[in-house]
């Protein structure tokens, strides 16, 4: 029964760490969730441009606009998506505003880069601090 190397095997899980991403926090920080606020989110690697999305804020969601690509394939797929938002109420009568995964339909903050943004579960992504010992 079972020998070196048999059994289930395990895959290294990537880290959201390692991935880029869009954080509905960082609209609000700049100030840019108001219906019709636009432009690009660019992200950098070795000093070089490793992706860039054009975006368009709306009352119902965040419209993203992009290109991507494939590990190991030639063609580029245009996105241009939705991603509507969600509000959970506060204390007050404020409300919270998240993104709704189209993947799965969970309420996240941040959404990861791959073909389509996404949310951490959908991608199978786990947190840094997971592997801290």
């Amino acid at each position: 029964m079972g020998g070196f190397g048999s059994g289930r095997r395990s895959r290294q899980a990537r880290k959201t760490s390692e991935m880029s991403s869009i954080d509905l926090a960082d609209f609000n920080r700049c100030g840019v969730l108001k219906q019709g606020g636009s432009g690009t989110v660019a992200w950098s690697r070795g000093g070089r441009e490793a992706g860039r999305i054009a975006y368009v804020l709306c009352s119902h969601g965040l419209r993203v606009h992009y290109r991507s690509q494939r590990s190991g394939c030639s063609e580029w797929t245009e996105v241009d998506e939705l991603i509507p938002f969600a509000e959970t109420d506060q204390h007050l009568g404020r409300a919270r505003k998240w993104f709704e995964c189209l993947g799965c339909g969970r309420r996240a903050r941040v959404l990861f880069a791959g073909t389509y943004y996404r949310c951490r579960q959908c991608h199978g992504l786990t947190y840094e601090s997971q592997y801290d010992k």
